[in-house]
Parts: structure tokens; sequence; C-alpha cells
């Protein structure tokens, strides 16, 4: 008797992935992911590097309370106000779910290369000069991030062909105090979602 089960052994097609391009990759929290954004350098540029001391490394924690989420929840109301109401709920769970704010940030500055990390894991890595490197977002996507320290102020940006991340980091004279403003640019974001965050340095 012949079976009634195909001899087939057609493989079967993969899901389409749904994330979100730059609205998800580029807001997506640090916590329990490794990425470097080092660029590749010589015996010689390593050694440069390695003495270029740093300014200063602080490690700052969130200060803003309930404000903050208050902030965040604004503009991203604001940026989705003229999306298509059918995606809209689904789009603004998603950009409140990535834009968690981080509790704790640290920062090696002044020397060269420079550097932010969020405790939960998370480092960025780059050229003191502004260049711009490649670097791995949680989503295993490769995009660009350049940073740049001027006048006690960091200004770091995450890019790729869809959008942007711009963070930055104010830090007060006595470094007791830092606020984090954040500008997202996305090609699916009807408007830039814009937002800040005050922080203070751990232990004062």
């Amino acid at each position: 008797m012949k079976s009634s089960r195909s001899t087939s052994s057609r493989p079967r097609p993969r899901p389409r992935s749904h994330r979100m391009p730059l609205a998800g990759a580029l807001l997506v929290g640090a916590v329990g992911l490794t990425a470097w954004a080092a660029p590749l350098a010589g015996p010689a540029e390593a050694s440069a590097a390695a003495s270029a001391a740093a300014e200063f490394e602080w490690t700052y924690r969130y200060a803003g309370g309930k404000s903050g989420r208050a902030a965040i929840e604004e503009a991203v109301d604001e940026a989705i106000a003229d999306m298509n109401p059918l995606i809209r709920g689904m789009a603004r769970r998603k950009l409140l779910e990535v834009n968690a704010i981080e509790r704790e940030l640290g920062f090696s500055l002044g020397g060269d290369p420079l550097r932010a990390s969020y405790i939960g894991g998370r480092l960025v890595e780059s050229p003191a000069g502004g260049a711009a490197v490649d670097w791995v977002n949680s989503f295993g996507d490769t995009i660009k991030v350049s940073q740049r320290w001027t006048g006690r102020k960091l200004v770091q940006r995450m890019f790729d062909g869809n959008g942007s991340r711009t963070n930055v980091y104010r830090f007060a004279e006595d470094g007791s105090g830092m606020t984090m403003s954040v500008t997202i640019e996305a090609e699916r974001l009807p408007a830039p979602i814009r937002y800040r965050l005050r922080y203070r340095k751990s232990g004062e």
C-alpha cells in the first residue's frame, strides 16, 4: 500500500523579519548587549591611543524621576501623530519599549579613543577626531557611529541609510551633573523624536 504522505523534502520558506529598520534598531536599549566600535589600528596607532590619557572617567546615574519617562512618551506621541492610525499603536509600543531610560552611564573622555558605555554591557568606542566607525547594534546590523568631545560636551551620532540617532551629553563644569539630549530621525517617522534626560554623578 502506498503511503499517503508526500516524499518531497522541499525546504520550508523562512519567515520574513519584521524588524523596524532604524526606528527600532538605533533606539534599542543596551542591557545584555556587548558591542565594540573600535577601528582597526596598527601597533603604532594602538600605542599612541593608549598613551592619550582620558580627561575624566566618570559614571552617572539617572536623576530625572518620572518626568523623564513622561518626556519620552510625549516626544513619541508628537512624532507619530500623523502616522497611519492602523499602525500608530504598534509603533508607539515599540518606540517606548526601545527608548527605555538607561539608569547608569559611564564615560572615558578627553583622550583618544573616546569611550561611552552603558553599564548593562554596551560600549561605544571611536576616534576622538570624530571619524565614523562600524558598530553592531542589538539586531546584529552594522551601522556607523561617531563621537566628538568639545567644551564639556560629547556629541554621539549613530546612523545608516534609513536615519540617525544623535545623543548630546552636556556635563557640568565640576562634573556633578549631566544632561542627555536625544534626537531620532528615521525614514518611517513622520517627525523627529526629541527628549532630554537628567543624570547625577554616582556617589553624589
